[in-house]
This record gives C-alpha cells, structure tokens and sequence, in this order.
C-alpha cells in the first residue's frame, strides 16, 4: 500500500523506516487516496479544512475519516456531497454539532 501524507512538518526520522511513506500536497492526498484520514488539532488554519472544495477533488469512491475535532468537517458541504455521490461514505467519532 502506498500512503501519501500531508503535513505542515515533513514525517520524523524515526517513522520513515516504518512506513512507506510519500509526501505530497493537500490537493494530490484528496485525489489520490481511498481513504482520507484526518489527524489535525482544531485551529482557524484547520476550521473547514474538509469544505465543498476539497470534498469535489476527492475520488466519488472515497471515503473519509475524522477523529479530529468536528468542526474540521464542514457539516451541510459533507451532507451535501454525501447524497450527491460526491464521495461514497463518511466515518465520523466527532461533529460539529
């Protein structure tokens, strides 16, 4: 499996020679990837990081993941893409709610 990676701060030293890891912007992750997992501390750069634009550049088979803070996810652009088959499904441990 390759797994791309966004993040502010390239992976330490001591979790390359674990994964198979390959960098890549924010825009290549949400093409690319079946699964988008967020990992983000909520702050004004991460409120909505996932919105109706990031959500259309994800593949219509792809599902996303958040164990962030709820407000990370645009709620209504979510539900949005959700009932148009912008994306297939959503796991959510949080809302915004």
């Amino acid at each position: 499996m390759r797994i791309l990676y966004y993040a502010r701060q390239p992976a330490s030293a001591e979790m390359k020679p674990n994964w198979v890891l390959a960098p890549a912007s924010l825009d290549e992750v949400l093409a690319a990837s079946d699964f988008v997992s967020l990992h983000v501390s909520l702050n004004s750069a991460t409120h909505h990081l996932i919105n109706r634009e990031t959500l259309s550049k994800m593949k219509p088979s792809a599902i996303l993941v958040n164990t962030s803070r709820g407000p990370v996810v645009d709620s209504d652009a979510l539900y949005d893409a959700l009932k148009d088959g912008v994306i297939a499904g959503a796991a959510l441990d949080v809302t915004e709610a």
